[in-house]
């Protein structure tokens, strides 16, 4: 049987601390469909940023326990942005999920060292599921 994965399992695993995400997402459409998301979601603390270096410098100033990653943006992109994220002693360690249009396969998602990777258009559950298993793996 299938799990139906929910937003109240997350409000089960952080009663105190705030969960805090962080969506890098050159797409206003994809940032208001995340955060319109992630409205319902308790107990969480959205950040967004609309490239690399924004997202670099919130991650900088604030404890941010998921990232969600847009593969293909301008300038910098998913690929590279993951490399500078290893090299950085405090971020290293940053669960992450790839958001993207294309269809990257288990491997390729393994080889960038991130856990898993959300496909546009995305829907409410793949995006809850997703959200809650990269919150348990970061636990």
């Amino acid at each position: 049987m299938e799990k139906f994965y929910t937003w109240e399992t997350l409000m089960e695993r952080h009663t105190t601390d705030p969960l805090s995400i962080l969506v890098i997402d050159d797409d206003p459409f994809t940032q208001e469909l995340t955060k319109a998301m992630l409205k319902k979601a308790p107990n969480t603390q959205l950040f967004q940023a609309f490239n690399a270096q924004e997202g670099l410098d919130t991650m900088l100033t604030h404890s941010i326990d998921l990232l969600l990653l847009d593969f293909y943006m301008p300038h910098i992109n998913g690929r590279e942005f993951l490399k500078i994220l290893r090299r950085h002693e405090t971020l290293a360690e940053t669960p992450v999920v790839l958001i993207t249009t294309d269809r990257i396969t288990r491997e390729e998602v393994q080889q960038l060292g991130v856990k898993s990777c959300i496909h546009k258009p995305f829907d409410f559950q793949n995006f809850v599921q997703q959200v809650l298993e990269n919150v348990q793996v970061s636990d």
